[in-house]
């Protein structure tokens, strides 16, 4: 009947509210309980962390696989060190392919709220401002000691910020996160009408930054973000996006 079909529905608010209401109450007790992750809970939070690719550059992972791995990181009891390390490194040593230090973290996170916190370039972006993040290079994500540095450095400081906040190490990650997103937001809303000789120097030194390659930068003068790269990342971007679309209407099709 049709009001089951409604009734039902309501239970799928909690996939919109991801992170409240689902990673955090069902996907935590869930690994607390079972040990391990399903296929669903994994790419639940892969998806959390990056909407738009992440799945696809973990699909190769088969439901054993995920259990094993996840199985694997609980088993790691309480090193935090062992806990990375299964998420970065394969069974040989190797890198794992597809998950990085920002994606591992953020699963991390996850599962362990108190003890982990997002490794994320606007957090990194706040940290340096008050002087509690000095990697040069700021992006530790190649670095050969990259479990470590986050562990000694990265961490820390996060907890350094919360303490001196009085905040949850998770809520402090959050708090980071949406003071840059902010002060990003009043910057174009203050700089959007200024006139071109006042358009502000770009200071990022990533060359291949996505936000300063799309819409950030807008120095054409900028030597790290070259107006041909920025030409070139735009052309390309819109074509993925393009194919995407079109992917997606191909895959609706199926279902009419």
């Amino acid at each position: 009947m049709w009001w089951a079909f409604c009734m039902s529905t309501k239970d799928y608010l909690k996939y919109y509210w991801l992170e409240a209401d689902f990673l955090e109450k069902e996907v935590r007790l869930a690994f607390v309980e079972n040990h391990f992750l399903t296929a669903e809970q994994f790419f639940a939070i892969v998806e959390w962390k990056v909407p738009r690719f992440g799945k696809i550059h973990l699909s190769y992972l088969r439901n054993d696989d995920i259990k094993q791995l996840t199985g694997e990181i609980y088993d790691a009891g309480s090193s935090k060190e062992r806990r990375l390390e299964v998420l970065l490194k394969d069974s040989d040593g190797r890198n794992r392919r597809g998950i990085r230090l920002a994606m591992a973290s953020a699963i991390l996170t996850i599962l362990y709220p108190t003890e982990f916190t997002v490794y994320d370039v606007r957090v990194r972006k706040q940290l340096r401002k008050c002087r509690l993040w000095l990697e040069d290079p700021d992006d530790i994500t190649n670095d050969k000691n990259v479990v470590n540095k986050y562990l000694e450095k990265y961490l820390p400081s996060v907890k350094t910020v919360a303490q001196k906040n009085n905040l949850l190490l998770r809520d402090c990650d959050r708090a980071l996160w949406a003071k840059d997103w902010h002060e990003d937001l009043q910057d174009f809303i203050g700089e959007r009408n200024l006139p071109v000789e006042n358009i502000r120097k770009c200071l990022c030194t990533i060359p291949w930054c996505a936000k300063c390659l799309s819409i950030h930068c807008e120095d054409d003068s900028c030597k790290i973000h070259t107006r041909t790269a920025k030409e070139n990342w735009r052309r390309n971007n819109v074509k993925n996006k393009s194919v995407e679309n079109s992917v997606g209407r191909n895959q609706k099709s199926i279902y009419k």
